[in-house]
């Protein structure tokens, strides 16, 4: 093990810890959340209604994907079975299904 492993480890383990402490500076340099305002906020967002404003916020975005969806796919049609169909090319006769509908 030479000196430039020991120097590459080293230089390694200061940037993960920079990456690891770099995180918590913002929440660290704001002003008011420790204040009586900031506990005030905190409490307001994260009350009883949390879970139904975090649902409803997200709800749009399922149904903009299946909106996308089906203009990509296709909207699904029922199959129709041959017996079942009414159209005069199945259940009139050879002659009839020949001749162009008006």
């Amino acid at each position: 093990m030479g000196e430039g492993d020991l120097l590459r480890r080293s230089i390694g383990r200061i940037w993960m810890a920079l990456m690891l402490a770099l995180p918590a500076l913002p929440g660290n340099a704001c002003p008011i959340c420790e204040t009586d305002t900031g506990q005030q906020v905190r409490q307001g967002i994260f009350d009883g209604s949390f879970g139904w404003n975090v649902f409803v916020t997200l709800l749009p975005f399922p149904i903009l994907l299946g909106v996308v969806l089906a203009i990509y796919f296709g909207i699904p049609r029922p199959v129709r079975l041959m017996g079942r169909r009414s159209d005069a090319r199945i259940t009139a006769g050879p002659e009839e299904a020949r001749r162009p509908r008006l």
